[in-house]
């Protein structure tokens, strides 16, 4: 990632979700990673190393405060992990960023099989 290290990644996307799902969506987990999904589209853009790195972080603020997931995120984020366990992606990070997302791919892929997934990007 040209513009970003993976903790800023962290911090700035944890700050981002946390505001906008107590401000804007009255406690919804679901509606504001689908709005942080939009707001860093034109960054996940530029590479497979956005994609996958703000994908991770974006769903693991959001597993943070809640054990659904709607079926698109899923569907993103089971990309973003089968990319970044398989070996085949070449990451634009260094060794130790690296490390880190791989190690939260797999914490998020151990969560997966326990939430409950949503049809309804707006159910509660």
């Amino acid at each position: 990632m040209k513009d970003f290290l993976v903790n800023e990644v962290f911090e700035f996307v944890g700050d981002f979700f946390e505001k906008v799902r107590t401000r804007d969506y009255n406690g919804s987990s679901i509606e504001a990673a689908t709005r942080c999904f939009y707001e860093y589209e034109p960054i996940m853009n530029d590479g497979i190393t956005e994609k996958i790195v703000f994908t991770l972080y974006i769903v693991d603020s959001m597993l943070k405060a809640d054990n659904r997931i709607y079926v698109g995120q899923y569907n993103l984020v089971s990309d973003a992990i089968e990319k970044a366990l398989s070996g085949g992606t070449e990451f634009d990070l260094s060794v130790e960023e690296k490390e880190k997302i791989i190690l939260l791919a797999h914490k998020i892929k151990g969560q997966l099989s326990q939430l409950e997934i949503i049809y309804d990007p707006k159910g509660r």
